[in-house]
């Protein structure tokens, strides 16, 4: 059975770096958002992804979230993984694979 996966929403509560975080998602090594710049800068609040991508019953889509560095490599922020088992409207934080002290989650949907 063919879903719908939304994603809808990437709230900071508290990012990365004290200037604010640049960050990005990736799946399975692909950038997937934001389509038109390399990142998006955050401070703090909520940013709408608004993304939709097709995701077949009782499969997962694992998102990775990435704060963009000019001159170091890119730290990866977490991981967040979605099982297609249910619809409704759900909110997850990102496991978190750094020391770092960020802190997101993120809205989604599957219908």
């Amino acid at each position: 059975m063919q879903y719908k996966l939304t994603l809808l929403n990437l709230n900071c509560y508290l990012s990365a770096e004290d200037d604010g975080d640049e960050i990005y998602l990736k799946h399975q090594g692909e950038r997937i958002w934001p389509a038109t710049t390399r990142y998006y800068h955050i401070n703090s609040g909520t940013v709408p992804v608004n993304l939709e991508v097709p995701i077949t019953k009782g499969d997962s889509y694992t998102i990775e979230l990435w704060e963009f560095d000019v001159l170091s490599a890119n730290d990866h922020l977490g991981n967040l993984t979605i099982i297609a088992d249910a619809h409704g409207h759900y909110t997850n934080e990102f496991t978190k694979t750094g020391k770092d002290r960020s802190k997101y989650a993120l809205e989604w949907e599957i219908s």
